[in-house]
């Protein structure tokens, strides 16, 4: 006897392969949004700060701007997070001298220190190097572990010339200097470094020092910023806080 299948049946069949059908829609769907959301995040799309690299960064001094930086060394929290804070590339921090002699109106502008620009935005750019033995505010160290290995100890101090901050970013640093609080991971989005050996490029991820945070914590000066996006500017200005 040849076996007819039912109406009922093939209904059923029918509507058990719409129903594989969309599951493997929906399964692909989900694949191909879970992608492109992971290397979003590795690129720095989702985090809370950018780096200026797009931008020049300046600072106010008796009401003039006079920049500082034009080479993306200074990291921001986006408009729409809070609390806003200023970061700076631990690389870069031969800048944490002049800031801090800033916040504390110990900084002298003369022809010493001011280059002029033909640039109507601002005032100047200000050297902002300063030699080892020059500094106050900060004490770079390099120590030896072996003949070959080393690592640069960076020392911060305030005003009284009190220790406030020791640490390094050297990978043969000991993990005391390198786990810090103030020290936080930012990733510079839309960039890549070249990993060497023409091997493609990495993330470019840089550890940055919140100078908001230590500035209001050892100095009373809160450091706040401005963007001009129309300008392509970043102004940086020092608030006593009472």
């Amino acid at each position: 006897m040849t076996y007819i299948p039912s109406s009922s049946n093939n209904q059923h069949i029918k509507k058990s392969k719409r129903a594989s059908s969309w599951k493997v829609i929906i399964l692909l769907i989900l694949v191909f949004s879970f992608i492109p959301a992971i290397f979003a995040y590795q690129w720095g799309v989702f985090q809370k700060e950018f780096v200026a690299n797009k931008y020049q960064v300046a600072i106010e001094i008796d009401h003039k701007l006079y920049v500082i930086d034009q080479s993306g060394n200074f990291a921001f929290t986006k408009s729409f997070f809070q609390p806003q804070q200023v970061y700076l590339n631990t690389d870069q921090m031969y800048l944490y001298e002049p800031l801090a002699r800033i916040a504390l109106h110990q900084f002298k502008l003369d022809d010493s220190v001011i280059q002029k620009s033909s640039n109507p935005y601002f005032s100047g750019y200000l050297s902002m190097y300063f030699q080892n033995s020059q500094r106050s505010f900060i004490k770079t160290t390099i120590h030896y572990l072996n003949a070959k290995d080393s690592y640069q100890l960076n020392q911060l101090f305030n005003a009284q010339g009190d220790m406030i901050l020791e640490f390094s970013d050297d990978r043969y640093a000991p993990d005391q200097y390198r786990k810090t609080a103030d020290i936080k991971q930012i990733v510079m989005a839309g960039m890549c470094r070249s990993s060497g050996g023409g091997k493609g490029c990495n993330v470019v991820k840089d550890p940055y020092l919140n100078l908001t945070q230590l500035f209001a914590r050892h100095f009373q000066q809160r450091l706040i910023y401005s963007v001009n996006k129309q300008n392509k500017m970043i102004t940086l200005s020092f608030q006593p806080i009472s």
